[in-house]
């Protein structure tokens, strides 16, 4: 007794005699067509259910942009739509499906030459910087910063006025804190590019942040030395839910 076909696999079926007995199809192929008949396609040569789902919404997502018959989709059009991606890891996610599809199709004689030929995986994500715009921003952010009470405000102004990455304020300890006359700094000793520095502190560039450092190092008193604040102790990493009412143009 004959077993019954799978489902990727009566598709299959279907598409062979399809092609054999009826020829081509009167309309023109698009992506949209021909989409279920490639992902059985790879569905029987074993792709997991999680790479044809990724397959599928990749090529779902083309077939939007790309309506048109395959023959009238050129190099330049696929190259613009995946320009506008944000990473690398979906360029390169896309383009492979890309790919995929259209040498199936080029096997299959739906089209005669790919249109992902010359295409290059982007090697890194395009990451631009967000700066303050102008003296309007600069004051809404500092509005919105002279909100909050200490520690925040000292992290934010610190942030602000220094350019110092996040992780380095919240790793401040007291001791890396120097307000001696002329030698006003912040000791930065774990870095991202691993080489310690010292953030100049002075009265015209960062009086803010002086200001409110002595007064932060004033509430602290006698406290052994340890972290700058007990925020960056219990709070690390969650420091983005007070950032909410800030201007979205900080970067930092």
């Amino acid at each position: 007794m004959a077993m019954p076909l799978a489902h990727s696999e009566m598709m299959c079926y279907h598409w062979d005699y399809h092609q054999k007995v009826c020829g081509r199809c009167a309309m023109p192929e698009t992506i949209q067509s021909l989409l279920d008949a490639y992902v059985a396609h790879l569905h029987q040569k074993g792709y997991r259910a999680t790479t044809l789902r990724a397959y599928r919404g990749d090529l779902g997502a083309a077939a939007v942009a790309f309506p048109q018959p395959l023959v009238d989709v050129q190099r330049a059009d696929l190259e613009a739509w995946l320009a506008a991606v944000t990473t690398a890891t979906t360029h390169a996610r896309r383009l492979a499906s890309l790919r995929g599809f259209f040498a199936w199709c080029l096997a299959h004689h739906f089209i005669t030459h790919d249109p992902t030929l010359g295409l290059e995986v982007r090697r890194s994500t395009k990451r631009l910087p967000r700066p303050v715009q102008g003296q309007c921003d600069r004051v809404a952010l500092d509005r919105a910063i002279a909100t909050y009470a200490l520690p925040y405000r000292l992290l934010f102004t610190l942030l602000r006025e220094t350019g110092m990455r996040v992780g380095e304020a919240l790793a401040l300890n007291v001791g890396d804190v120097h307000l001696g006359l002329g030698q006003e700094g912040l000791h930065v000793r774990d870095p991202k590019n691993r080489v310690e520095r010292v953030v100049i502190l002075g009265p015209n560039s960062t009086e803010r942040s002086m200001r409110l450092l002595r007064r932060h190092l004033k509430l602290l008193g006698d406290a052994p030395l340890g972290s700058l604040s007990d925020y960056a102790d219990h709070h690390r990493g969650r420091w983005s839910h007070p950032c909410d009412p800030l201007p979205a143009g900080d970067s930092r």
